[in-house]
């Protein structure tokens, strides 16, 4: 079921607009991910409205969770799902944290549209095999903070049956349908008052929803800002990576976290990875930078690629 703070329909030609930007931006990422496409603009469905900024969980036990995420990445359990099972003192200390009524933010680079989603999933189906607590019980405390332009998308199975991708993805969690505060999506069109009107009330939704529920909650964010920067050799082969700065704005929201959980993780390409680390209290930007600084360094040591996190003054 969908549910947005404000009920007034934004103008269609602004709705329609935003769709296609978002289309446009998202397109490099159906581009490399041979499931997803850009979708057409419906005026009737309600995931292509600007005023859509929330999507609720959907139920799915953990075997089918399982089944249907290894039909769009082979070889998810083993990548994913392994190396927190592999940390059950992590898990154990995440448990705890959950039942003291404490909430946790996992941030990962932002690589990829699917690296969020991906290495949420991986934790959250690690975390029920280990507590034997059923999946959705799961998803309904999770909480993933992620760009827009995955409502301009729609996934593609084997038998060419077409699925918007948001209503896939609301089987890892809750949704919150954000617009990066970047250069990148200012440039392509759209106005800032639209980015920050759009966030506000996507932050709303999550303290509303957050206040529901009684255990502590897991917040996801793929940190903006940080879109990989591949640096190409001639050739076209790959000479290394540059994670951009993590904004002030993103950096003051992870300080209200009882704990971060950084992750490593690359879900494209040739080398998917995911690598979990400690669990941290960030209390300034200083230490934001250091947690990117470490998963830059994880990254580098997982792919043999020099990857550099580019540090400039994010205060703002």
């Amino acid at each position: 079921m969908l549910s947005n703070i404000d009920q007034r329909p934004a103008p269609s030609l602004e709705n329609e607009t935003v769709h296609t930007i978002c289309g446009n931006l998202a397109k490099t990422h159906s581009d490399k991910i041979a499931y997803l496409q850009v979708a057409q603009y419906d005026t009737e469905n309600p995931l292509h409205q600007l005023d859509t900024i929330f999507a609720q969980y959907s139920e799915i036990d953990t075997a089918s969770m399982q089944e249907l995420v290894e039909k769009f990445f082979p070889g998810f359990s083993e990548i994913m799902v392994e190396p927190y099972a592999d940390k059950p003192k992590l898990l154990d200390a995440l448990q705890k944290k959950r039942e003291a009524d404490k909430d946790v933010a996992i941030v990962t680079e932002h690589e990829s549209l699917m690296d969020v989603v991906y290495v949420t999933l991986g934790y959250n189906i690690a975390l029920a095999k280990h507590t034997g607590e059923d999946f959705s019980e799961i998803a309904k405390r999770t909480h993933l903070i992620v760009s827009r332009t995955i409502l301009s998308m729609d996934v593609v199975d084997e038998e060419g049956e077409i699925t918007d991708a948001a209503n896939l993805l609301r089987f890892v969690g809750n949704l919150y349908f954000t617009l990066p505060d970047s250069e990148r999506i200012r440039e392509s069109g759209i106005s800032q008052s639209t980015i920050d009107a759009n966030n506000r009330r996507a932050m709303r939704k999550l303290i509303e929803q957050k206040s529901k529920l009684r255990n502590g909650s897991i917040v996801a964010v793929a940190a903006p800002g940080t879109v990989d920067k591949t640096i190409r050799k001639i050739d076209g082969s790959v000479h290394s990576v540059v994670i951009n700065t993590v904004s002030g704005k993103t950096s003051k929201f992870l300080q209200r976290f009882d704990s971060v959980l950084p992750v490593a993780a690359a879900v494209e390409g040739d080398k998917k990875f995911c690598i979990p680390g400690d669990l941290k209290k960030i209390n300034d930007n200083s230490e934001t930078h250091r947690i990117m600084i470490d998963i830059a360094g994880t990254r580098q040591w997982a792919t043999g690629l020099p990857v550099r996190y580019r540090l400039f003054d994010s205060s703002k």
